[in-house]
C-alpha cells in the first residue's frame, strides 16, 4: 500500500476547510519583507581551488537584490563599459576570441529560480578610482553623454536597475572637494530621471566616514533621487594604518567618543545615526555587512601578550590568503579555513589551531590572534547583532559585501552560505537589539592615544625579562590567568598570573628596564611621556 504525503493540510476551524500554506525557509530572503542585497565581484570567478565562484554558485533565494560588480565609465567616450567582457559577454558580441562566459546574461537568468530576484547591475567600485568620474560629472556634455548611455546598457542585457558606486566625491586623487558634492547633486538627479523613465531602479553605494560623507554628500538632496542607499559599513580600520583595528564594529567605545581618536565616529551605529541626522529616510537606508575581515601583523608579539589587543602597533597587512589574493584581507571562507586546517601554509609564524578568538563587548565583534597575525571580522554571532539592529532600528534591510567570500560551498556548517542566512534568519525573526541599552565590556587595548611614538617602542626581549614558576608571595594578589599587574615596590616590573593545574596561581616576572609599567593599560611605557611620569609615584 503506497502511503502519500501532502506538504498542504487541511485544518478544520468551526466546520470550515482551511488551506493551511506551509512557511517559507526562514533563512531565505522570500520569508521576510526587508531588502536583502548580495554583491558579487566578477573576479572571484578567476580564484583557485575552493575559492573560485561563478553565477551558478548564486542562489538568488537567498537575496532580493543581486548587484553584478561591476562595469565602469569609459574615460575617452565617457560612456558606459563592460568590465571584463570575456566573462562579462558572449562570443557573439564581441570579436572572436574576446568574449566568453555570457555571465549578464547567466545573472539575469537567475530570476528564472526565483521571479522576485531583481538584478542589478553596479557601475564603479574601489578599483575604478575616482578622478574620471569626478571629471563626467562636471562637465554637461561628458554627463549627458554617461547618463544617456545608462539605460541602453542595463537593458540591452536585461538588468532591472542600476547602482552607482563612485567611491568617493571629492576624494582620493583627480577629484575636485570643492565642487564634487555639487556635481553629484546633478548626476544623480539626472540619472534618476532617464532610469525611472525606463522603470528601472536606481541605487547607490556610500561611504561609512564621517569625513568623507562630509565632503561627498548633500544627503537632503541626493535621497530624493535613489531608491536605496546601500551605506558600505565596513572598512572603518585596515592595513593602511599602523595598528590594529575592527573592519566593522557595531558600537563605540567610550575612548572613541572624542574628534581626535582614530575611531571617532568609525563604526556602525555611529555612521547609520548620521547618515539619518543628515535627512537620509530609514526607509530608505540599506546597512553594509561585511562577509570578510581585515588584518595585520602586529609589529610586537614575542613575550608581549598585552599588544595583541586592538589599536595595537601593527607593521604590515596580514598575508594574503589563498583564495582572494590581496594582503590585509581575507573571506570568511578563509577565515574558517585557517580556523580549522593542519597547516597554515601563507602564515610561517602561526600554529595550527592556535588562534585565540577575542569579542569585544562594545564591538560586539570578534578578532582573532596567532603569533603576529591579527585579523578582525565577523561570524555568526556578530552578525546576528547588525541583523538585530537592523530590526531595531526599522530601517530598509542589509546589503552584504560579498557573497563570493561567505562560505557559499557549505564546508563549514550544515548549510551553504552561512551567513547570509543568520541576516535573512534574523530579518525573518524580527529579533531586536539597542546598543544603546547594553552595558558593554571592552577587549584589551593599546594606549595608541597617549604613546603617540609607539611604533618606535623596542620588543622586550629573554635577556629583559625575569621568570619564575613559583609564587613568590605574589600569587596571592591573582584573581584570573593571564592577570597582569604591577610588582610591589617596584614601578619597572609587572608579573603575569598563571593559573595552575591545582587551582593556585604561579607568577611570572617581566622587566620593563628604562621604561615603567602601567597597570591601566598593562603595557611598558616612556615614563617621559605626559601623564607617565607620575606612575612610579602611585605604585
Amino acid at each position: 500500500m503506497m502511503t502519500l504525503i501532502f506538504s498542504i493540510f487541511v485544518v478544520f476551524v468551526t466546520g470550515t476547510a482551511v488551506l493551511a500554506v506551509p512557511k517559507s525557509d526562514p533563512s531565505t530572503a522570500v520569508a521576510h519583507d526587508k531588502i536583502m542585497g548580495c554583491y558579487f565581484g566578477a573576479w572571484a570567478f578567476y580564484r583557485v581551488g575552493f575559492g573560485k565562484f561563478d553565477i551558478d554558485d548564486i542562489d538568488p533565494n537567498l537575496c532580493t537584490h543581486g548587484f553584478y560588480g561591476f562595469a565602469d565609465l569609459n574615460n575617452q567616450t565617457w560612456k558606459v563599459e563592460v568590465f571584463d567582457p570575456w566573462y562579462d559577454l558572449a562570443p557573439e558580441d564581441c570579436e572572436p576570441g574576446y568574449c566568453n562566459y555570457d555571465s549578464y546574461r547567466r545573472f539575469i537568468a537567475l530570476k528564472q529560480k526565483n521571479p522576485d530576484f531583481v538584478p542589478m547591475i553596479s557601475i564603479g567600485g574601489w578599483n575604478a578610482g575616482s578622478g574620471k568620474y569626478s571629471l563626467m560629472a562636471a562637465d554637461p556634455i561628458k554627463r549627458k553623454t554617461f547618463v544617456d548611455s545608462i539605460v541602453p546598457f542595463a537593458t540591452e542585457y536585461g538588468f532591472e536597475g542600476v547602482d552607482l558606486d563612485w567611491e568617493y566625491p571629492g576624494r582620493r586623487e583627480g577629484t575636485d572637494p570643492e565642487h564634487d558634492k555639487e556635481n553629484f547633486n546633478l548626476l544623480v538627479k539626472e540619472m534618476k530621471e532617464v532610469l525611472s523613465a525606463a522603470g528601472l531602479l536606481f541605487t547607490g553605494a556610500f561611504s561609512p566616514g564621517k569625513p568623507t560623507i562630509d565632503v561627498a554628500y548633500d544627503i537632503p538632496e541626493i535621497v530624493k533621487h535613489f531608491d536605496f542607499l546601500n551605506i558600505m559599513t565596513y572598512d572603518y580600520h585596515g592595513a593602511w594604518e599602523n595598528f590594529t583595528g575592527h573592519n566593522a564594529p557595531l558600537f563605540r567605545r567610550t575612548e572613541e567618543n572624542y574628534l581626535e581618536h582614530p575611531g571617532y565616529y568609525f563604526n556602525v551605529y555611529d555612521t547609520i545615526m548620521y547618515y539619518i541626522q543628515l535627512g537620509a529616510p530609514k526607509e530608505k537606508l540599506v546597512m553594509g555587512i561585511p562577509l570578510y575581515g581585515r588584518g595585520f601583523q602586529l609589529k610586537y608579539w614575542e613575550g608581549i601578550p598585552h599588544y595583541e589587543g586592538l589599536y595595537c602597533p601593527a607593521e604590515d597587512g596580514i598575508p594574503k590568503g589563498p583564495y582572494t589574493r590581496q594582503k590585509g584581507i581575507w573571506g570568511y571562507q578563509e577565515i574558517l579555513q585557517a580556523q580549522n586546517n593542519d597547516t597554515l601554509i601563507n602564515l610561517p609564524d602561526g600554529k595550527p589551531h592556535d588562534w585565540k578568538i577575542v569579542r569585544d563587548g562594545c564591538y560586539k565583534a570578534p578578532y582573532m590572534v596567532n603569533g603576529p597575525y591579527w585579523i578582525g571580522y565577523d561570524d555568526q554571532e556578530s552578525i546576528e547583532f547588525k541583523a538585530k539592529f537592523i530590526n531595531f532600528l526599522k530601517i530598509r534591510g542589509a546589503m552584504v559585501w560579498s557573497m563570493d567570500t561567505d562560505d557559499f560551498r557549505g564546508d563549514y556548517f550544515d548549510d551553504n552560505y552561512h551567513l547570509i542566512r543568520t541576516i535573512n534568519r534574523i530579518l525573518t525573526s524580527g529579533e531586536i537589539f539597542d546598543p544603546n541599552v547594553d552595558e558593554c565590556e571592552s577587549a584589551p587595548m593599546c594606549d595608541i592615544i597617549e604613546q603617540p611614538e609607539l611604533s618606535t617602542i623596542p620588543p622586550i626581549t629573554t635577556t629583559q625579562m625575569q621568570t619564575t614558576t613559583t609564587d613568590g608571595g605574589l600569587g596571592g594578589a591573582c584573581s584570573e590567568h593571564n592577570e597582569m599587574l604591577p610588582y610591589p615596590g617596584d614601578c619597572h616590573r609587572y608579573f603575569r598570573c598563571i593559573l595552575q593545574a591545582d587551582g593556585t596561581f604561579g607568577t611570572q616576572i617581566f622587566n620593563c628596564g628604562d621604561w615603567v609599567f602601567d597597570p591601566n593599560t598593562s603595557a611598558c611605557v616612556d615614563p617621559n611621556l605626559p601623564g607617565n611620569d607620575l606612575i612610579c609615584n602611585e605604585s
